[in-house]
């Protein structure tokens, strides 16, 4: 008979271990069929795993990297404040043993799993220790958390795009409610549509706009998963600053599965131009024997922040950097690919006085840097009267 002797928390990040132990009571075991199976899909993978001399009824396995591979984080923009993914993956490992009988091999016994689910992120190795399923899963009993680590209190423009991801079982509606400078308030009630799944908040200012929210006297707001009127994540808060008269979104993929942003501002371009050349055979002095046969130009960009306190900054440094996926938000409201350049920054700790600013440098095509209304770049306007163009796309990471 097989029995699993431990596996891997039901929800648990698919870049974490996610390991299976697996025992058999046949004697003259000789190694275990496990398949990898998408529940309701296709086999991910088929494996044979071998016990070892020091462990001969059994072996252990972590199928980590081949969950990784499949699954992944979607960015997502629609005409809606709530959207809906498939960034969750089930999955069943269903396990054969073999044994050995001479010169026969013969298989024993069956044994499948319940399911199991897992998402694009990775818990800190650290906070990983003290992993609970309800860190990220919205369900009842406990209060979850969106997939980001982006501090509270964080300051969105009107042309800021930011989005928060959560894991959902329970939740059947998200609330934002809108402080306005007067002590008056606004609030939104969206419905969620997906157990099982993940989704998606688009919490950018100018997606409040035409749920009624006057953004001329906007301060802040709050967003919170609910199931009826019991809250089941942490609260999320913005301030709102329309002071600004253009800014430069960059929007990339986080650590934990989610999408996070930052606005920044002041962008610096250097134009880079590559040549390729060819030497040509010439008797004539006049005339050059190099010859450029093509050009290919790139553009590094240097952009900041405003002044940051040590919790952002810490929060800036680490997960820009470490990302995998980074976009900047055009004018045209679509996201560019960019690639951060910045590999090594000093880490500022809780004893730093004073705050700080963060200089963010990437590469992207050129002439990206031009003033709003001269073209496509990604200086995008802060004007409340202008409308910006928000176009339906889906990016796959």
């Amino acid at each position: 008979m097989i029995t699993i002797a431990s596996q891997p928390p039901l929800y648990n990040p698919a870049h974490n271990k996610n390991v299976f132990t697996i025992t058999s009571d046949i004697p003259d075991l000789l190694y275990f069929q496990v398949k990898i199976k998408e529940v309701g899909a296709d086999t991910i993978s088929n494996l044979q795993v071998y016990p070892t001399p020091a462990f001969r009824s059994g072996s252990t396995i972590d199928i980590s990297k081949i969950l990784a591979s499949n699954v992944n984080t979607i960015i997502k923009s629609s005409g809606n404040i709530i959207g809906l993914t498939e960034s969750l993956l089930t999955y069943e490992v269903n396990v054969i043993d073999y044994k050995i009988s001479g010169n026969t091999i013969t298989s024993g016994s069956t044994f499948t799993t319940n399911d199991f689910y897992v998402w694009n992120g990775k818990v800190n190795e650290l906070d990983y220790g003290n992993y609970s399923v309800g860190d990220y899963l919205v369900t009842s009993g406990n209060t979850a958390s969106f997939l980001t680590a982006k501090p509270n209190y964080n300051t969105n423009y009107y042309s800021t795009t930011e989005y928060l991801h959560f894991n959902n079982l329970k939740s059947d509606k998200v609330t934002i409610k809108c402080n306005y400078n007067d002590g008056t308030s606004a609030t939104i009630n969206k419905l969620v549509n997906a157990l099982f799944d993940t989704a998606i908040v688009d919490i950018s200012p100018r997606k409040l706009k035409p749920e009624s929210i006057d953004l001329s006297k906007l301060i802040s707001y709050e967003i919170k998963a609910l199931s009826g009127t019991t809250t089941l994540t942490d609260v999320v808060y913005r301030k709102y600053n329309n002071s600004c008269s253009e800014s430069i979104t960059i929007v990339w993929v986080n650590k934990l599965g989610g999408v996070d942003s930052f606005s920044f501002k002041h962008a610096t371009e250097t134009e880079q131009v590559s040549k390729v050349t060819a030497t040509i055979l010439t008797d004539d002095i006049y005339q050059d024997d190099t010859i450029v046969i093509a050009n290919n130009s790139n553009s590094n960009y240097s952009v900041v922040s405003d002044w940051l306190n040590n919790e952002t900054y810490r929060w800036l440094t680490t997960e820009i950097m470490n990302t995998k996926a980074a976009y900047v938000q055009l004018s045209n409201g679509r996201l560019l690919p960019i690639k951060v350049i910045n590999s090594s920054e000093r880490i500022k700790n809780t004893l730093t006085s004073g705050d700080m600013i963060f200089n963010l440098n990437f590469s992207a095509v050129a002439g990206l840097n031009i003033p709003y209304g001269d073209g496509i770049g990604f200086n995008v306007t802060n004007d409340i009267t202008k409308v910006l163009t928000t176009p339906d796309f889906e990016i796959v990471v």
